[in-house]
């Protein structure tokens, strides 16, 4: 699955780099943040196609939040609605789903287990950006990011002189992420 989203994120760059004309007005995303479920750092990639006049964008996304106990991979697609607040400022709200990857470490004494799991996920997001020039601006954005259909896992450890013991593994996230980076606009 990690294989997938390293993957996803060069076809997002490699889209970027290569897009034409057609891509007017559209930004690609760059930047980083943290996810406050076990407060995991992490960056975000994503892409904005404005649709019709440009008050709505679609936005293929890829989020990576790692730390050795907790990894959260999600990327999807999302719709988003732009409010223009201005000439160097821009406010927008979206939400969209698609696919995310968690794995979640947890400790017992004398071993530690993990457990992962591919699971629907979903996101509500809402940003600015600011800073606006014709070469590059700034964003920060909240994103609310749950992944659906993992439950608890029970995982299951064999400790030397102690014996078997079950261990449950929560691989249900649901939780905010605060997310800065750059804009750099395409297509022009």
């Amino acid at each position: 699955m990690k294989q997938f989203f390293g993957f996803l994120m060069v076809v997002c760059c490699v889209f970027t780099l290569t897009a034409d004309a057609r891509a007017e007005g559209g930004t690609f995303k760059i930047g980083g943040g943290m996810f406050f479920d076990n407060n995991i750092p992490g960056g975000n990639l994503s892409l904005d196609f404005p649709i019709g006049e440009g008050k709505l964008a679609l936005s293929p996304f890829v989020d990576v939040f790692y730390k050795s106990e907790s990894k959260l991979y999600d990327g999807g697609l999302n719709l988003l609605w732009n409010f223009g607040s201005g000439d160097s400022g821009n406010f927008y709200l979206g939400a969209g789903a698609g696919v995310g990857y968690v794995d979640i470490g947890v400790g017992v004494p004398g071993a530690s287990v993990s457990a992962s799991k591919t699971q629907f996920a979903a996101d509500v997001v809402a940003g600015f950006s600011f800073g606006s020039s014709e070469s590059l601006s700034f964003y920060a954005q909240g994103k609310w990011i749950g992944v659906f259909g993992g439950g608890s896992s029970n995982a299951t450890v064999n400790i030397a002189g102690l014996g078997t013991t079950t261990v449950p593994v929560d691989l249900e996230l649901r939780n905010f992420a605060v997310q800065v980076g750059l804009n750099v606009p395409m297509g022009r």
